[in-house]
């Protein structure tokens, strides 16, 4: 399986590069790709908007950048680009989003560990009675995930496939924050805080 962080967005809510915003004392993004690595993942890819970007993300044998120069075609972009460029015949890929740093190393671990147990499923997380990602989609949703378009992700593919799902439930609402606000940005350095990290 290859984990791929997707991180080529424009962050136009939150009016600045959202995934190099300081958290806890790191960016955002370096915080992710580190809980992935705790994970214990062996394969990941960084898909980034700018060669700038490539500071923000931790050095690690594991870790791969790809830059999406078709950034402005959307979120289905970067995807579509993790699959095309993918080194070998992955029977998985993890998308992570980029923007989630405090989605711990072990709630990954135990998606992938369910997944495991169930390789042809796509796995993901369920918070609140909610389906959404982090979310593992077996090799055969290959095609449908290159058929995405614009801003689409595979949340949608989560929906259209909901009898092939299964989920780990996830009830700390502090792992599920995103930044993708100012308030959320806020929020996140309030855990920071809370969490004395």
């Amino acid at each position: 399986m290859e984990a791929v962080v997707l991180a080529s967005g424009f962050s136009r809510r939150l009016g600045a590069d959202k995934v190099s915003q300081d958290i806890c004392g790191r960016n955002v993004l370096s915080r992710v790709v580190e809980n992935v690595l705790g994970a214990g993942i062996e394969k990941i890819v960084v898909v980034l908007r700018e060669r700038s970007q490539a500071r923000l993300v931790p050095e690690s044998q594991k870790v791969s950048l790809l830059f999406n120069e078709n950034a402005d075609a959307g979120m289905s972009s970067a995807i579509k680009l993790a699959i095309l460029r993918a080194e070998h015949d992955y029977d998985g890929f993890l998308f992570l989003n980029g923007d989630m740093p405090f989605f711990s190393a072990e709630s990954i671990a135990r998606l992938t560990r369910l997944w495991e147990k169930n390789p042809h499923k796509i796995t993901c997380i369920r918070h609140k009675g909610v389906m959404r990602g982090p979310v593992i989609f077996p090799r055969r949703y290959t095609g449908q995930l290159l058929n995405l378009e614009g801003e689409r992700g595979g949340r949608e593919l989560l929906m259209a496939n909901n009898p092939d799902v299964v989920c780990i439930d996830v009830k700390d609402a502090d792992q599920m924050v995103d930044i993708d606000t100012g308030e959320d940005l806020e929020r996140a350095r309030e855990i920071c805080v809370k969490q004395g990290l």
